[in-house]
Parts: structure tokens; C-alpha cells; sequence
């Protein structure tokens, strides 16, 4: 079956928040945009960062220039576990009760975690202008 427009556009983009993990940290972000804005280039260079969309699909970090980029690196959610597994300690870091139900699976843990996400202020410079 030919696959369509409209699935192979959204196969290709990230689902929302986007989590950077470094080491022990965790970023959580409302958008791919907003997590690069926060990310070094000599970190990502690094590779220091470990990058993944809400489904637990691993993301590509690289820079271009002065920029970083951040794509899917695949198309199917293999790195679920990984995620579920950062956000378990970073949940029970933050004193979430979530982090110590073995019943959370990702979806649930994405969604505890989501009062934690970072939002930058308003007149952020480097926000892309409409």
C-alpha cells in the first residue's frame, strides 16, 4: 500500500515535549525550536546529549554552523524504555509520586513530567520571528 502525503509528513515529526537528556538531567520542551535554543554547540559536538520525542523515538542532534539541529532519527519508537527510564529518576528526583508506580508506562510518565517543561520568556532573542 503507497503510503500518503499526509503519513509520511507526520511519521517524520517529532511528537511533543521533546526531552534532552544530560547524564542526570532532564529538559523537557514544549518543541523541537525551543530545545535547541537551550542546547551548545560544543555539548552537542560532544555528544553529550541524548535527545528523544514523547513516543520514546530517538532524535539526531547536529550542528550546522552556529545552529543546532534536531530531526527523528528513526521512524519507529525504539528507545521507549530508555526514555521510561530517565524520566522514572528524574520524576523521583522532583518528588513525583509517579516515579514509584510501576503501573506508569511512558505515556504516563510524559505526562508527569510535563509540569516541569521549560518554556522560554516571551522576548526570547533568538525566537523565530513571524
Amino acid at each position: 500500500m503507497a503510503q500518503t502525503m499526509g503519513e509520511g509528513f507526520l511519521s517524520k515529526n517529532p511528537t511533543p515535549p521533546i526531552f534532552v537528556i544530560d547524564g542526570l538531567d532532564v529538559g523537557i520542551f514544549a518543541s523541537i525550536d525551543d530545545a535547541v535554543l537551550q542546547l551548545e554547540p560544543v555539548d552537542v559536538q560532544r555528544a553529550e546529549y541524548t535527545a528523544y520525542d514523547a513516543q520514546g523515538r530517538l532524535l539526531e542532534l547536529e550542528v550546522k554552523g552556529p545552529k543546532v539541529m534536531a530531526y527523528l532519527a528513526e521512524a519507529d519508537a525504539s528507545h521507549g524504555e530508555e526514555l521510561s527510564t530517565a524520566l522514572r529518576e528524574f520524576l523521583k528526583a522532583m518528588g513525583a509520586m509517579t516515579a514509584d508506580d510501576p503501573t506508569c508506562d511512558l505515556p504516563c510518565l510524559v505526562e508527569a513530567s510535563r509540569k516541569f517543561m521549560y518554556s522560554p520568556p516571551k522576548l526570547w532573542p533568538f525566537q523565530k520571528r513571524t
